[in-house]
């Protein structure tokens, strides 16, 4: 009976060394994403663009597609995860025709941008202030607008609470209310329940790997300090990342000057692709109504 209790224990450490391989691996390919580069660019739907690259403060070069225009206004896109620029570019078949500028940028270690590691919102503050400071130094009286999706819509939070001067509105789809409550809910979003249950010990490897507590990333608590900001908040009622109970807490934290954009039956970001042209006309009245927004000719 030794041999087969020894053979027993042999398997049962095999399947914890397996297991434990699966989630370090999960841990590594979340934070260390494969790069998807771009589908889209404005110069393919007749804008000129012009290829930039910048720097951030810790030294990350970012990739960039700018756009000028006449109007002072200027859009700064920020992509989400797994995905790059071009995630972003389609809004300029409406954003163009009112002469707004847009800057399309790769936040770092996704799409061409430099970067070794994904910040999941908290890092990518840095490429944000980065492509502000950027636009500042093509347009020095430029009135910024940060449109950004789920991370990039963290990060957009992050960066504009840092330095509210710098922000003179938000256009925000499905952020997160922390990274905490967004972890949790990333692996039933991708696989479903059952392997959800399997690899949820990978927000614990993710932390060690992050270098930061994703419980103290907390979006909410930054949009308090953008009270008098104008704010659109774009959701999916189905959202796994973010609850409707978050979706509330982000409206109440946000200032009288915010709209909730609700997308019925839509999952994490899946309501502007439902239904785009809601999410157009939207846009451009929330834009219209604070004077950010050049008619067309």
């Amino acid at each position: 009976m030794s041999w087969l209790l020894a053979i027993g224990i042999g398997v049962l450490a095999a399947i914890v060394v397996g297991y434990l391989g699966v989630l370090i691996a999960a841990g590594v390919v979340s934070l260390f994403p494969p790069r998807v580069f771009q589908f889209l660019s404005p110069g393919q739907l007749g804008y000129k663009q012009e290829n930039v690259r910048f720097d951030t403060e810790d030294g990350v070069s970012l990739a960039a597609w700018w756009v000028p225009q006449e109007s002072d206004t200027v859009v700064i896109a920020c992509h989400g995860y797994l995905v790059n620029r071009s995630e972003w570019v389609s809004t300029i078949t409406f954003l163009g025709p009112h002469k707004i500028s847009c800057l399309f940028f790769d936040h770092r270690r996704q799409g061409s941008s430099g970067g070794t590691k994904v910040g999941l919102g908290q890092s990518e503050r840095a490429d944000v202030h980065a492509a502000i400071e950027f636009v500042k130094s093509r347009k020095p009286n430029a009135r910024i607008v940060l449109l950004g999706s789920s991370l990039g819509g963290v990060a957009a939070v992050l960066a504009a609470a840092e330095k509210p001067e710098t922000v003179d509105a938000l256009i925000l789809d499905a952020p997160y209310r922390t990274l905490d409550e967004a972890l949790r809910g990333w692996w039933p979003f991708l696989l479903g329940k059952t392997w959800a249950t399997l690899l949820s010990p990978t927000r614990w490897i993710a932390r060690v790997m992050l270098g930061f507590r994703p419980a103290d990333v907390r979006v909410d608590r930054a949009l308090q300090k953008l009270h008098d900001k104008p704010i659109l908040l774009s959701y999916g009622d189905r959202d796994p990342l973010v609850p409707k109970e978050s979706i509330e807490r982000m409206v109440e934290s946000s200032g009288p000057n915010t709209k909730l954009l609700l997308f019925e039956g839509a999952t994490h970001g899946a309501g502007r692709m439902a239904d785009p042209a809601r999410f157009r006309n939207e846009v451009l009245d929330f834009l219209k109504s604070y004077d950010l927004i050049k008619s067309e000719n």
